[in-house]
């Protein structure tokens, strides 16, 4: 379970407006990184978009809280991406934020963590991709990490024509039928800074619209955007008036529309249009429904052998478990050895405690956290080099290390912020921190043999294989248990020791309850629209049998006049026309209305032949409009 942040400026405002927006999106954008760190504490990333198509960006392997008390005003800190915003000659147009939960990559490689960048694609996601692998054989494109976010990052990159075009619906929904598991996505195109795009399936996006401030803010949890609110009228209406410059705007209830995005759906904001008054969010984003069914490059179907037990995992499960189990070792690790160094240096100086860092071990090629080393102090932060594995020097300029509220503040020297500024846009990448982690390293496949991967399947005759085979991608679609927390929320249940409370096959009940219910629901709002189609059908099948029999009488009245010149009518010829009109309509029984004439002929026709008019007028005088 990750948390996504989005925040968007839209429209063009004066150069005091956009002061007072870009301080209004900062610190929104600030609070609901620190709230989103409930969904995720093991990396940290942001990025900013100007209107000029630049961005830049910064993410780390450590919780929020400790990403955005990193000061110093440097490009490896989060009050530098702040000061290049201000800074910049162009305004800033949306700020993606990410709160991560290792799921598929670990957290100690920063190419997997978010925001990730694909070309001049840049985006955060929340959920799980089950059919990255799928994506990357299809594209046939390179793969720079193993988080499966990056496969949504290419199918972007890919149906954009390598970010060169802008998004449309029509290209989302192409990538969104590629797409298999669960997403909520938020990305730009650097080429395109006028556009912002979510999308999402089974995972959640509310969004809020402000409209005294012309922004759009997207969360996770609709509770963050409420509370990142409640701050920032605190902050307007308590903490403002006591200093400089300009005021935010207390925002009020009838400022704001809340809206949760519908699932299955993706959406595309125009930017560059702007708030007016009263305007409902759902009137500035073009969306369109991507139906389940229709989804594209399924990851293939897993066969066991008999001595390949069920709790045999697939490669890709199986490297992601690897993964799991890395980042909680290297973890516990450094917890240990920090807590040893305490016990040893107890009363000393603190600042031993952290001469340490992460290096790289071409042996076990792994990352190697290294205690007690004196010119650990002088290097600093570190990081590995791409190409040659080679550890480097992130800044030996670092000021002192201190401690508020329990955070550790990293101070850095004024003299690289100028610097920051000038930097080509990019996504920068520092080497995560330490973790901190209660997990013991645990193996998920300890004396399992390895699974073979194949689509061969026995097929029983007296089963219905089309009806099973419908069957097994509704059941796909349903709803997945991720994690703990997402078991609790989909039973109804508070916490994990009432879930050990409840008897068994009470639990089993209420599992089968919330799946039913699903179930039905889906089968309900799919019943519902063929409904809505067959009325429609039927409506237009009445329409054209009711257009056939009026060009069948039509005929049967022109049949008994054929042969007689009809430009220009006799008094002779208007009698025959008037007795087969009577007689088809009244002995026939024929129907005709004025209505169903006009739509086969045109007003050409009534105007060169006076037939027709005469036609048209009897049937206007017999049977109506």
């Amino acid at each position: 379970m990750c948390g996504i942040v989005g925040a968007a400026a839209l429209g063009k405002a004066s150069k005091k407006q956009e002061e007072m927006i870009l301080e209004s999106m900062i610190f929104l954008t600030t609070e609901l990184l620190q709230l989103t760190q409930a969904r995720g504490s093991d990396a940290t990333g942001i990025s900013a978009l100007f209107s000029d198509g630049n961005y830049y960006g910064l993410k780390m392997g450590v919780p929020s809280t400790e990403f955005i008390s990193r000061f110093g005003g440097t490009k490896t800190d989060y009050e530098g991406i702040l000061k290049l915003c201000r800074k910049n000659e162009h305004p800033v147009k949306a700020l993606l934020g990410h709160c991560r939960k290792i799921s598929v990559g670990t957290a100690t490689d920063n190419a997997n963590n978010h925001p990730v960048k694909v070309g001049d694609v840049v985006g955060v996601h929340n959920g799980t991709v089950t059919n990255h692998d799928v994506i990357f054989d299809k594209l046939k494109c390179k793969r720079d990490g193993d988080v499966d976010t990056e496969a949504i990052m290419r199918l972007l990159h890919f149906y954009s024509e390598k970010g060169t075009q802008p998004f449309t619906v029509d290209m989302l929904k192409e990538v969104c039928r590629r797409l298999e598991g669960t997403y909520s996505v938020i990305a730009f195109n650097g080429n395109s800074p006028n556009q912002l795009v979510t999308f999402r399936d089974s995972k959640p996006a509310e969004l809020l619209l402000i409209r005294p401030l012309n922004i759009i803010l997207i969360a996770s949890e609709k509770d963050y955007l409420k509370t990142a609110l409640f701050r920032y009228n605190k902050q307007a209406k308590l903490y403002m008036p006591i200093s400089e410059g300009a005021k935010f705007p207390l925002i009020t209830s009838s400022d704001v529309d809340f809206l949760t995005m519908p699932d299955d759906t993706a959406a595309i904001f125009n930017l560059a249009e702007g708030v007016k008054k009263d305007v409902e969010i759902k009137d500035i984003f073009e969306k369109v429904k991507v139906p389940r069914q229709d989804r594209l490059w399924r990851k293939g179907t897993v066969t066991y052998s008999p001595s390949q037990h069920q709790r045999g995992l697939t490669a890709a499960a199986k490297k992601a478990a690897d993964d799991r189990a890395a980042t909680a070792k290297i973890a516990a690790e450094a917890k240990e050895a920090r807590e040893a160094a305490a016990r040893e240096n107890k009363g000393g100086n603190s600042n031993i405690n952290r001469t340490s860092a992460y290096v790289w071990d071409k042996q076990k090629e792994n990352f190697t956290r290294v205690e007690g080393i004196e010119e650990m102090r002088k290097l600093g932060s570190i990081e590995l080099g791409v190409e040659d594995d080679d550890v480097t020097t992130l800044n030996s300029d670092d000021g002192p290390v201190e401690k508020a509220d329990g955070i550790a503040l990293s101070t850095v020297s004024e003299e690289d912020v100028d610097t920051l500024v000038g930097d080509p846009a990019k996504i920068e990448d520092e080497i995560s921190s330490e973790q901190d982690s209660d997990e013991t390293p645990v193996s998920l496949y300890d004396d399992v043999a390895d699974v073979a991967i194949g689509t061969t399947v026995e097929v029983d005759a007296t089963v219905d294989t089309e009806a099973m085979e419908i069957a097994g991608k509704a059941a796909a679609d349903l709803l997945k248990f991720e994690n703990d927390e997402d078991l609790l929320m989909g039973l109804g249940i508070a916490t994990k020791a009432a879930l050990a409370k409840i008897p068994l096959y009470a639990l089993a009940n209420r599992v089968a309850k919330t799946v039913y219910q699903r179930a039905y629901y889906r089968g309900f709002v799919k019943k519902k629209g063929l409904r809505k189609k067959t009325l429609e059908l039927v409506k237009k099948k009445n329409k054209a049998e009711e257009n056939i029999k009026a060009l069948k009488t039509m005929t049967k009245i022109l049949s008994i006049t054929a042969g007689r010149p009809t430009l220009a009518l006799s008094e002779d010829l208007k009698n025959d026309v008037l007795k087969a009109t009577d007689e088809v309509i009244n002995r026939q029984g024929e129907t005709l209305s004025v209505k169903s004439i006009e739509s086969i002929f045109s007003v050409g026709d009534f105007r060169d032949n006076e037939a027709l008019k005469l036609v048209k007028e009897v049937a206007f005088e017999k049977v109506g409009g």
